[in-house]
Order: structure tokens, then C-alpha cells, then sequence
């Protein structure tokens, strides 16, 4: 289903401006870049690897250490590595701050850690500015101008693409910004400078994008900050830190070159990769409508019919005039299979099929109309049953009278 987002337009024209048409179930949009590939786990056994060998694996993913100040609600793997289990500030609970695994490179942490640090070396290395992962999102050619609104991304709406700044990147307290496109479509958003959610700022999703195809790269010394009560979306690959200030949220991955701040944050998997990628989201399966009667006349165990009128039956969408004829819509004498047919004819209109019997039927008899699978509406779809109704008519509508007497 194609969908159309109206979004503001710059001085320059170019494709983030305008009334964009976007397909929300199929293919990616023509300027939609492929994901950036965040690892393959390497298989076992061998050095580094299983889960855990690729930065896909993991929400959280940094160099020296994470600092947390509780509770904070985190749904994926997380870990660290050159630096040991000791750095990870996560508790193990109760209540535990964790649905997953928390990987450590030694055995410094709390007995809830796994040690793995040949997992986690294989990890970090997509990830360091010299990494496969960050090299990647930082390479691509910009499909729009470099440093749009001089990095200012409050009230935009942006298209699929790879954005570039020289700059700082940031939305405005209380402001948001809009990533319209469907849910096979990427972005994928490169940064020298810093990148700043400030309070209570908003990433917001619309036509279906999904966070696991949104890539923020950030090269700044300060990294990303989240400032508080913000709310993002997508993987962050930031050269130094992530900080995320008191109720900020993310659905999706903080990938560290140095440090990551929590304090009381959810941070929220946004999905998983196959590969290393995010998996191509299938368009919906749409269920055929089936045709069904929806009103009779006469009603279903009607009374007092009457004997010179014909029957009709509604359906709940327009038919195949062609399928509407004597042979899917009969009338037979009693209520049992088998009952002496009624001749008649069959007429359609609008979505009402009509039998007019062609001989006046009996007063106070019991008649039974069906209506076979062979009805099917203009796409072929057959009624999802055979409809079958009874009733009985009225007495005589001429009551008798008396025509002539003696004397």
C-alpha cells in the first residue's frame, strides 16, 4: 500500500522536501541505501566465536566499561572488552537489569557474567573506528547535501538515504524529528561531530520504518548524548561515548568506542540480523474476502409468505452476475434434500440476487432456497458456503367468497 507523507521543504529542493511516495510493504525506496553489516557470528569452535562474535549481537557494546545508575531496563546482550568484567557497572539482580546475556573479556564480574573474551574481541572489531561496521557507515556517498540545516534536525522529515555533516548533529528540547519510509527502507546518518537528543527530543517513525535499518555514525570526541527522558531509534556506531541522561530511551544499539553512561534508561533490541544485516520484512499476506449473504427476504424461518413474491438474497459485496443463475440459487418444496424444485428465474442487481418462482407458490407449504459455492464475487472468491434457508407461505391472499346463492 503506497502512503504519502508531506514533509518541509529547503531552499535547495531536494528529495527530503516535498510529497514523498513511499511503499511501506514491499521493496526498499529507490534512494534507500543497503544496511550497514554489523558481523556474522564466526562459527564453532574455534577463536572468537559463536553468539557473541558479532556487534550485532549485543544492545551494548563498548571499550571501557559501562557505567550505570539503576534501575535500568535492557533487552539484548550486552558487554565489554579490552576492559574486564570489573568495568561493566550492571547488577545481577534481584531484580536483574538485564533479559539477556552480559559478556565479559575476564573473569572480574558478578557470577551472572559469562567470560567469553575471544567472542568479544571478534565483536569489538567491527565496531572501532578502524572496524569493518564503522568504516562502513562512515564511507558512504551522501544521497542529499552535506551538513542539512547546518545539523539542526528539529521538525525535519527524512527520506531513505546516507546524510552527511561536517558538524554536530542534534534535535532541540521537546522537538522531534520524523524518518518516513517503509520497513525495508535504511538511513543512514554520518557525523564528524557530536550527536545531542536533547530533553525530552524525539526520533519518530512513521510509515513503518523500523529502528533496525537506522545507522547513526557519530566521529565527535564527545560521542552521543541522549539527554533525558529523549527517545531514539537505530544503532548508534559512535567513535567515543554513549551517554544516556535519567528516563532517556533507545530501541536499538549503543556501539561504544569508548564508554556507555546509563542512568535509570531502557534500551530496547530493535530486532535481529541475519547475517549481519536486518532480515527483509515480507510484504503482509492479504486474505481474500470471502462473499457472504448477509440478508434474505424472506427471513431465514420466515412465516406467512407471500405465495405470488419472490425471494431475494444480499450479499456483502458485489458478484459475478455470470455465477448468479438457476443453478447456484434454486428453491425446492419442503425442508429436506431432495424436495420437488421450484422453476424460477434468477436475476442480480447491485448485490441483491432475485428468484422469481415462475408459478405461484402453495399457501401454507414449507419451501427451502440455497445458494451453492458456484456465486463468487469479481475476484473469483466463492462464497464461503453453500447458504441455505427455509420458510412458509402464507395462506391464499384471495380469501373466498360467495358468488352466487339459491334463491
Amino acid at each position: 500500500m503506497k502512503k504519502h507523507e508531506t514533509i518541509p521543504r529547503c531552499d535547495d529542493g531536494v528529495l527530503y522536501g516535498g510529497t514523498v511516495s513511499f511503499d511501506s510493504a514491499l521493496k526498499p525506496s529507490a534512494q534507500s541505501p543497503a544496511p550497514v553489516n554489523l558481523g556474522t557470528d564466526v562459527p564453532c569452535p574455534g577463536v572468537g566465536c559463536g553468539v557473541g562474535s558479532a556487534a550485532g549481537d549485543y544492545v551494548i557494546l563498548t571499550t571501557t566499561g559501562i557505567t550505570d545508575v539503576p534501575p535500568s531496563v535492557i533487552t539484548g546482550n550486552i558487554g565489554a572488552t579490552p576492559i574486564g568484567g570489573a568495568a561493566i557497572g550492571i547488577s545481577c539482580g534481584p531484580p536483574a537489569e538485564v533479559t539477556g546475556t552480559i559478556f565479559e573479556a575476564d573473569a572480574g564480574g558478578p557470577a551472572c557474567f559469562v567470560e567469553d573474551p575471544a567472542g568479544l574481541g571478534t565483536a569489538i572489531g567491527y565496531i572501532t573506528i578502524a572496524g569493518s561496521a564503522y568504516r562502513d557507515a562512515a564511507g558512504r556517498a551522501p544521497t542529499f547535501p552535506i551538513n542539512l540545516d547546518g545539523g539542526n534536525l528539529t521538525g525535519l522529515t527524512l527520506v531513505p538515504g546516507v546524510y552527511r555533516w561536517g558538524t554536530d548533529v542534534s534535535v532541540n528540547a521537546f522537538g522531534a524529528v520524523k524518518l518516513a519510509g517503509g520497513p525495508n527502507d535504511v538511513w543512514i546518518f554520518q557525523m564528524s561531530g557530536n550527536l545531542t537528543l536533547n530533553s525530552s527530543a524525539t526520533v519518530i517513525l512513521i510509515g513503518g520504518a523500523q529502528a533496525n535499518n537506522i545507522f547513526w555514525q557519530v566521529g565527535g570526541g564527545v560521542g552521543a548524548t541522549l539527554d533525558s527522558a529523549s527517545v531514539m531509534y537505530g544503532t548508534i556506531l559512535s567513535a567515543a561515548a554513549v551517554v544516556m541522561k535519567a528516563g532517556a530511551s533507545l530501541t536499538g544499539r549503543a556501539l561504544a568506542g569508548t564508554d556507555v553512561t546509563l542512568i535509570s534508561n531502557t534500551i530496547t533490541s530493535p530486532g535481529p540480523l541475519v547475517g549481519g544485516l536486518p532480515p527483509l520484512v515480507p510484504p503482509p499476506i492479504v486474505q481474500p474476502t470471502v462473499p457472504t449473504v448477509i440478508s434474505t427476504v424472506p427471513v431465514k424461518g420466515g412465516t406467512a409468505f407471500p405465495i405470488a413474491s419472490a425471494l431475494a438474497a444480499t450479499f456483502n459485496e458485489p458478484m459475478n452476475p455470470a455465477t448468479i443463475n438457476a443453478l447456484t440459487f434454486s428453491l425446492i418444496k419442503g425442508v429436506i434434500t431432495g424436495g420437488a424444485p421450484v422453476a424460477g428465474t434468477v436475476t442480480y442487481a447491485g448485490v441483491t440476487a432475485t428468484f422469481t418462482p415462475t408459478v405461484q407458490l402453495l399457501p401454507l407449504t414449507s419451501y427451502t432456497a440455497t445458494i451453492t459455492t458456484g456465486a463468487q464475487d469479481l475476484s473469483g472468491n466463492a462464497l464461503g458456503g453453500y447458504y441455505i434457508w427455509s420458510f412458509t407461505t402464507a395462506a391464499t391472499t384471495t380469501p373466498p367468497t360467495v358468488i352466487s346463492t339459491v334463491p
